[in-house]
């Protein structure tokens, strides 16, 4: 595949091209005539470099609170790309182990696949999740390398709990009663086995700090009874992002993402694939998973006992929210930028039996949970704000404040949240 590859890179240096195929310390080519005027020998000379690593690390965010990593990995496992990695993270609301095997070249093809083994904890303000399992996932580069297709297989064993559970860096309180009717189906767990077809159009100049180009996804997962799943949902997903450089090292940016999962069960939607907006991920301004459709119902089983304050966030299978951005240069040279953002979002929720349990009328547009088509997607919560990146050795800190437009009396005026990564 390397011969291949060489002659695929098109225009340019040829020991760019080489370069890019692995881990190589050092590129040396040289030329000579062949045995005919339309011939030429190429000879290629590298010196590979050490590919075992092992990486750790350890972060702070609003989110996450104290975040910890830890990697090893052999980059070149038989000589030919392939590579095996262990990974592990830990944090106050998440706790991820995960093993992975990739081939570059599957069977001396240009499919891809790479295989995962893993054991995940999340934990929610109402709930945590743990799902243990695998994904086989193949890929091919329909037109090399813009637009790349996917196929993915996941088999997992998904446990929802809303007891109190924790990582090893953090705890949460949950509350019991949403095990209860109305809500239990919500929370049913058991076996997931799915198939995502997915494709990419990315162009892109840089796909860590874009400065210019576009990138799209869409997916649709498919976790059915024929498939031997227990829970069954449909949920589909599209991105959109556009790059676009002003010049003097402002960039304007846009992203785009819209979501909607549906399940032909009686039981509905289980609650880990249903969509929760809010915070520094998608809609800023918001604290996390806070925005979305919420029922009214009672502290306990008595229904004399007082409501749940706010209502419960039973989350939505609908959802849409956009990004608007203004990232501009402040001290280029250590790698400071600033940003000011506009966001908007939200979710809705399309199943009629969440729309017929409130006892107690949701007297806000914004979060109740009886869809009502286009009066109800107009209901976009929306903020703007400012912040600070800086892309230190560490890797990029986001340093953000959003002030919502209209908050509701129980949501804050502003929210300062900072992490560790990329937004888009």
């Amino acid at each position: 595949r390397r011969v291949d590859a060489f002659w695929w890179c098109g225009p340019g240096p040829p020991p760019g091209c080489v370069q890019g195929l692995g881990p190589l310390e050092r590129v040396d080519v040289s030329t000579e005539q062949g045995a005919t005027l339309d011939r030429m020998n190429v000879y290629v000379e590298v010196v590979e470099k050490p590919t075992g690593t092992f990486q750790i690390g350890a972060g702070f965010s609003s989110l996450e609170n104290f975040i910890a990593t830890a990697q090893i990995q052999q980059a070149n496992l038989f000589g030919n790309g392939q590579s095996l990695s262990l990974q592990a993270q830990f944090s106050g609301i998440r706790q991820l182990v995960n093993l992975r095997f990739y081939e570059p070249y599957f069977l001396d093809s240009r499919f891809s696949a790479n295989v995962d083994l893993y054991d995940q904890l999340r934990v929610y303000t109402d709930f945590t999740q743990r799902s243990q399992g695998g994904a086989l996932a193949f890929g091919y580069p329909i037109v090399e390398p813009e637009l790349t297709a996917s196929l993915t297989y996941t088999a997992e064993l998904d446990t929802v709990s809303t007891e109190t559970d924790t990582t090893l860096l953090g705890t949460t309180s949950t509350r019991s009663i949403f095990e209860t009717l109305p809500l239990a189906n919500l929370f049913n767990d058991g076996f997931t086995s799915s198939f995502r077809p997915s494709l990419v159009f990315d162009t892109r100049d840089n796909r860590l700090f874009p400065t210019s180009g576009i990138y799209l996804y869409g997916s649709t997962e498919f976790a059915m009874s024929w498939l031997g799943s227990e829970n069954e949902f449909i949920r589909h997903r599209f991105v959109g992002r556009f790059y676009y450089p002003l010049g003097g090292g402002f960039v304007l940016k846009l992203n785009s993402e819209a979501g909607l999962v549906t399940s032909p069960s009686a039981e509905g939607v289980p609650i880990f694939a249903r969509f929760f907006l809010g915070g520094i991920l998608d809609v800023r301004g918001f604290r996390y998973r806070t925005l979305g459709p919420r029922v009214n119902l009672t502290e306990g089983v008595d229904p004399n006992s007082p409501p749940i304050p706010n209502g419960a966030n039973i989350g939505g299978n609908l959802m849409y929210f956009q990004n608007l951005e203004l990232e501009v240069p402040l001290v280029e040279s250590v790698g400071v930028r600033g940003v000011v953002f506009f966001d908007a979002g939200n979710a809705w929720n399309l199943e009629d039996n969440y729309c017929r349990t409130s006892g107690v009328s949701i007297r806000y547009n914004a979060i109740r949970p009886c869809f009502d088509g286009l009066d109800s997607l107009t209901n976009l919560r929306t903020s703007w704000g400012l912040g600070i990146r800086w892309f230190s050795p560490l890797g990029p800190l986001r340093f953000e404040w959003g002030f919502p437009f209209r908050p509701l009396p129980y949501e804050e005026s502003s929210v300062f949240e900072f992490t560790i990564g990329n937004f888009f």
